[in-house]
């Protein structure tokens, strides 16, 4: 009796072995997918591809609708066919015609995939005449839409509308991690710890919110905006999410743009100049991207992934390896050589507004002969040149390409003196760690690209190294003083044919007897007056060849608005060119904190 038992438990034993071996011969790995071996053709001529009501009860978020048209796109370049992601609701296809059903719609085949679902995860399989993919939820049905566009549609090696697909895929029990709920935030919002720095200088500046030391960089906006909507899906209060810099490490982290991580870099490392990117992992959530611009495509998404993540207790979770690229929707042009070779990184880019970006690039292999060698790439490639200037050590040269449609200002900045300020007290501009950082020059590569129709290139007046003029006056730069007390610029360079150059001109100061805007009125009718030897007047202006702004910061434009404001109507100003670098918002967002820059 008791070798009979035996014998039995031995025979099920060998049944469940024979029953592991079976299904495992029918079914494989791809990651945390389990697919089937069975690969169905599916001719998706004709197919309409609908995606059902909101699993949350509410609207479908912009993140999700877009997701969806994505998509479409993707099966329309693989297939050749031309699909239109619909609701269910304004589907033109019926029950009964050929679809591919993204979520939970009212098709008995979405039912029933869905209702397979073990635990969290999503599912894809193919029946008669439905392609079905679904989730568990919204964002598990992102990550579906995902796994089928990477594994059908990324590597067709030509149009075709007949497609091979496993029978199934499905990733039950998959994990998600709660970023926030009612009782407690979870996680660290990080940013680079050099954002944001105010040296004590700009403090109490009159005219300006910088006196209530308000400046913001953007990606410590968009985690202010990102806090904000984590307040309205939890309950909690603000002051419950930790706000930290790179410099610091927390356990679980939600990193923010650009950051001192290896995992960022990693990251940044596989995206072009115009995407971005989110990842999820269980200790560590990536939003990020090259530059401000696209960084506030990420967050824009992010936040909606939040919503979709909230549940009815007001926990906010999110996928754990949840992976969603994606590109800002600009102009600008990116096609073009870059620097290569050991010791040349891409620092950052930066929207520099009008379709235009400038990339930055560093390190150790960043010189004079790596500049001139990519200034030979660039010509070997059809770039030919417009101008070329060098001044000391730092070198020049705007490139044009009219069969591409593109315009290339590349610049060597050498900072030739910077080793030279060594015993300058870097005290007012240390941050909380004592690095100099704000005022820190390496030499680098900067390069502004931008489409031949957007930019004004310069003429042949402009670009006659000596032009024909009558001597007025020996040329000298006159200095003037920034009484905001802030690092500001103010300089006017008198030409020898009596015009002016003036660059930047200072700040706002409300001082009626110090406005930065009226002194400098005061200085150039003082120049124009030594020059002419009559009163400034309509038929004996200031002549300004060029105003150079050079960048978007209050202390260095603001005093230009003014004088604009002032004297620019009275017809004793006369101007003839200007040369402004003026990011966009995003770049330059200490706007959001209530400055117009």
């Amino acid at each position: 009796m008791k070798m009979r038992k035996i014998l039995s438990l031995v025979l099920a034993l060998l049944m469940l072995v024979s029953t592991t071996f079976i299904l495992s011969a029918c079914s494989e790995r791809d990651g945390y997918v389990k697919i089937s071996k069975k690969q169905v053709k599916v001719d998706l001529t004709d197919y309409g591809l609908v995606y059902g009501d909101s699993m949350t009860g509410n609207d479908y978020t912009v993140t999700f609708k877009e997701r969806m048209s994505d998509f479409a796109a993707m099966l329309n370049k693989a297939t050749g066919e031309s699909f239109v992601a619909y609701s269910v609701d304004r589907a033109k296809t019926n029950k009964g015609d050929k679809e591919i059903l993204i979520g939970l719609t009212n098709r008995e085949e979405s039912k029933k995939v869905y209702n397979s679902i073990k635990g969290d995860g999503f599912a894809i399989e193919v029946t008669d005449k439905k392609v079905v993919i679904v989730g568990s939820s919204n964002l598990f049905t992102l990550q579906a839409v995902q796994y089928f566009a990477d594994k059908y549609l990324s590597d067709s090696e030509k149009v075709n509308p007949e497609l091979s697909i496993n029978q199934k895929a499905q990733a039950f029990k998959m994990q998600s991690v709660t970023i926030a709920d009612a009782e407690e935030s979870y996680f660290s919002y990080v940013h680079d710890a050099s954002l944001g720095i105010l040296p004590p200088v700009y403090k109490g500046v009159s005219g300006s919110t910088l006196a209530n030391n308000t400046y913001k960089d953007y990606p410590q906006v968009a985690i202010d905006l990102i806090v904000q909507k984590m307040v309205a899906q939890t309950g909690l209060r603000d002051k419950a999410f930790k706000i930290e810099k790179d410099s610091d490490t927390a356990e679980k982290e939600i990193l923010v743009g650009m950051v001192a991580r290896d995992e960022n870099k990693a990251l940044l490392a596989t995206l072009a100049d115009d995407q971005y990117r989110i990842t999820v992992q269980e200790n560590q959530i990536q939003v990020t991207g090259w530059n401000d611009v696209t960084v506030k495509g990420a967050v824009t998404e992010y936040i909606d992934l939040l919503i979709e993540g909230t549940a009815e207790d007001k926990s906010v979770s999110l996928p754990i390896g949840l992976s969603l690229s994606g590109r800002v929707d600009k102009d600008w042009k990116t096609d073009f050589p870059k620097p290569e070779g050991e010791g040349i990184e891409l620092y950052n880019t930066m929207d520099a507004s009008d379709n235009a970006l400038q990339y930055l690039y560093m390190g150790d292999g960043v010189n004079a002969t790596s500049y001139k060698a990519y200034c030979d790439t660039l010509k070997a490639a059809g770039y030919s040149i417009l101008s070329e200037n060098s001044i000391e050590d730092s070198l020049f040269t705007t490139f044009v390409n009219r069969m591409e449609g593109i315009t290339l200002y590349v610049a060597y900045n050498a900072f030739k003196h910077r080793d030279e300020f060594s015993a300058y007290s870097y005290t007012d501009s240390k941050d909380e760690t004592g690095d100099k950082g704000y005022y820190e020059q390496d030499p680098c590569f900067r390069i502004v690209s931008a489409p031949l129709d957007s930019v004004t290139l310069a003429d042949s007046t402009l670009l006659t190294k000596n032009p024909a003029y009558d001597k007025k006056t020996d040329s000298m730069i006159t200095t003037m003083p920034i009484y905001s007390k802030a690092v500001g610029l103010s300089y006017v360079v008198t030409l020898e044919d009596g015009r002016f150059i003036v660059f930047d001109g200072g700040g706002v100061n409300d001082d009626a007897a110090t406005a930065e805007h009226k002194v400098l009125w005061s200085t150039l009718t003082m120049l124009q007056e030594r020059i002419s030897g009559k009163a400034v007047s309509s038929s004996n202006p200031v002549h300004i060849a060029a105003w150079v702004l050079t960048h978007a910061h209050w202390d260095h434009y603001y005093a230009f608005v003014r004088m604009a404001d002032t004297y620019g109507s009275s017809g004793q100003l006369k101007m003839d060119y200007m040369f402004a670098n003026v990011p966009t918002q995003e770049g330059s967002y200490a706007g959001a904190a209530g400055l117009n820059v």
